[in-house]
């Protein structure tokens, strides 16, 4: 008997292909930002916590001064994937921005618990140093 959810086998593999044709729309230049923004967001309409949407909106909007934006964005992150060190270090910045160093602390904090790759272990360590200079 159908249920109305016989979409849902095929539709997280097609998500996953806009957020990957907008990646590399936005990485190589080859449409607008703001189109491949407007298929992140399309993806949000149809799945308002997707992860990797999310994440990259939250990290579009930091690239793009927009903190509070990317602050929401990577809260649904967060709040999905706790020890993504990549989303943590995002958050970090988004919270610098907006003028709040002890929550970048914290998340900076979190980021290097999680044991991050190098390059990210890097940046964290970096950015914690700086915020304690200050």
């Amino acid at each position: 008997m159908e249920d109305g959810h016989e979409h849902t086998t095929e539709q997280p593999d097609s998500l996953e292909v806009m957020v990957a044709q907008a990646v590399e729309m936005l990485n190589t230049g080859t449409a607008p930002p703001m189109q491949a923004i407007g298929l992140l967001r399309k993806v949000l309409d149809i799945e308002p916590k997707h992860i990797n949407a999310n994440f990259y909106l939250g990290y579009f909007s930091i690239m793009s001064g927009q903190f509070d934006k990317a602050e929401e964005r990577l809260s649904v992150v967060i709040e999905r994937l706790p020890d993504n060190a990549d989303a943590l270090f995002l958050m970090a910045q988004a919270k610098k921005g907006l003028g709040d160093s002890e929550s970048a602390k914290v998340y900076l904090t979190k980021c290097l618990e999680s044991n991050p790759i190098e390059e990210t272990k890097q940046q964290a360590t970096a950015l914690l140093n700086e915020i304690d200079s200050i």
